[in-house]
Parts: C-alpha cells; structure tokens; sequence
C-alpha cells in the first residue's frame, strides 16, 4: 500500500510557497469566507520576509497627503527577482521640516507581483499625515539629505512574498 500525504501535511510540505497558500485555499474552502477574505488569509499564512530582496525592487510612488482623515501612498513597483512572487509591502514614507528634522510615517498594501511585471499598488498609512507635511513636495535627490527641508522621501521598508 502506498503512502499518501493528507492534505495537511502536503501544505506543511510547501509552506512558504505559491503551492502552499493555493493548498491553504482548497483545504480551508468553506462558505464561510469569501473567495477575497481565504485568499488574503492564506497568503499571509504562507508568506514569508523577503526583505533582503529589497534592492531587487524598484518602483515609483507619492503620498496622497491633501485628506485631513486619511492618507494613502500609491505607487508602482516591479520585482526584478524570479524566485519571489511580492504580496505585501511596507513602504518608509521619511517627511523633513523646515529645519531639516524627521519624522517617518509607514504606510502598508497588499498586492501581487509576479516577476519582472509592474503592479500599482496603494499602501495606507496608520494615521493621516499631520497638516505641514500634506504641502511638502519630493525631495530633490541631487541635495544631501543634510540639505532636505520640508521635502519628503520613501523606500520600501519590508516586503513579503511567496516563493514561486
């Protein structure tokens, strides 16, 4: 007689992985979540930190700042790695005052991107961004950051994603 994986173990097997959370989402297939909720719940079960793949990253964004209830950062973004499908990132929104001090806002999405595709996405932050900085323009990145006033900055802080 053959041995046979249970569903389970076969998800265990590949954790971590596009095959993993695609298990996760037959095994868990109920109606009680929608499509949308077991997908989400089953990729943050399996994604993993990528973070040192952030250089394998590039995009291009901006901060919403004209709302006095919330703000978002919506952007672009292509992975440049082919192991790693992206599914959620952390985006360091870095704002400098007039006398060049900092203040860090961080703001989060979940998205999926594939491979050497660009994806937009749109990350929200915890908290709206106070009045002064909602007028701030980029930073010119000709200038030392010593240099920066009342200009603001971003990277990719963290990311997440499943190996494909």
């Amino acid at each position: 007689m053959a041995f046979k994986f249970s569903e389970n173990t076969y998800e265990y097997l590949v954790r971590g992985s596009v095959a993993g959370a695609h298990s996760c989402v037959e095994i868990y297939a109920s109606p009680l979540f929608t499509d949308e909720q077991l997908q989400i719940f089953c990729i943050a079960k399996h994604e993993e930190d990528i973070s040192i793949f952030r250089a394998d990253l590039s995009g291009r964004g901006s901060a919403n700042t004209r709302s006095e209830i919330n703000s978002n950062f919506s952007g672009t973004l292509t992975s440049q790695t082919a192991d790693y499908i992206i599914t959620w990132v952390a985006v360091s929104f870095v704002a400098y005052d007039e006398d060049g001090e900092i203040t860090e806002h961080l703001a989060t999405a979940h998205t999926w991107a594939v491979p050497f595709e660009e994806v937009n996405f749109n990350a929200r932050f915890g908290t709206a961004l106070p009045e002064p900085v909602r007028d701030y323009n980029g930073c010119d990145l000709e200038e030392a950051p010593s240099e920066f006033r009342s200009c603001w900055v971003w990277e990719f802080q963290s990311i997440k994603g499943l190996s494909s």
